[in-house]
């Protein structure tokens, strides 16, 4: 057997017991192993520079004030716009209303003029046919020619009665027909006058005479044209 003592580069390299109990003990769960120190060292993550907080709330009240004179600007330029509009509206309506009153007086006028000329149309119309019945009056009669070339009644006036003969149905009192035309009742110690320009069923109702629902009344004068009011607030 041999009395050589190992070198002492043999002995460097032998890991010693410390090493061996370091190299066997576990590495804990969660906790990273140990790296090696000779091997690279991990630069350290560089540190946020925060911002001072009066910076912040400086640069926070400037945009503010910028947002409010924007919407100041807007409301003022819309406010504007639509007084305009408003302005102009109210003279387009004030032309308006006043071409609508000279409407109103022109109909109206010749609504007046026009009730005016279907009265004095109407009156004709009765006095033509009242002079037409007077002339008939003294008609001379040929003795062979039939009666009805000589009627006493004018056309006008025999067409008128089959009108009105509804009413004269309804007068159970003695009646008359007058000139120009007209009903008389004598339903006392005055005669009840009935022309074609009355209300026929308040003349009947004021003898007490029921009308019936379905009774055709007969032509009378013609409608008065309506008058438009000159208020602008009654139409």
């Amino acid at each position: 057997m041999s009395n050589r003592r190992p070198s002492k580069k043999h002995l460097k390299e032998a890991p010693s017991v410390a090493d061996m109990l370091t190299s066997q003990r576990p590495t804990p769960r969660g906790v990273p192993a140990a790296t090696s120190p000779t091997g690279p060292e991990q630069p350290n993550p560089p540190k946020s520079k925060d911002p001072p907080m009066e910076a912040s709330s400086t640069a926070i009240l400037h945009s503010l004030a910028e947002v409010k004179g924007y919407l100041a600007g807007e409301i003022k330029r819309t406010a504007a716009e639509v007084k305009a509009e408003i302005a102009a509206r109210g003279a387009r309506t004030a032309i308006i209303e006043q071409r609508m009153e000279t409407v109103v007086t022109a109909h109206n006028s010749a609504s007046a003029l026009t009730n005016t000329l279907l009265h004095k149309i109407t009156d004709l119309e009765l006095e033509l046919e009242d002079v037409s019945n007077r002339s008939r009056r003294n008609n001379m009669r040929i003795r062979g020619l039939p009666e009805s070339l000589y009627q006493d009644i004018a056309p006008a006036t025999l067409l008128r009665r089959r009108e009105w003969k509804p009413v004269t149905d309804l007068l159970h009192a003695r009646f008359a027909w007058g000139y120009p035309f007209k009903i008389l009742v004598f339903n006392g110690p005055k005669p009840a006058i009935l022309q074609p320009s009355s209300d026929i069923v308040a003349f009947l109702k004021g003898l007490d005479i029921d009308v019936p629902e379905d009774f055709p009344l007969p032509a009378t004068a013609p409608a008065s044209l309506p008058m438009i009011p000159a208020d602008s607030n009654a139409m």
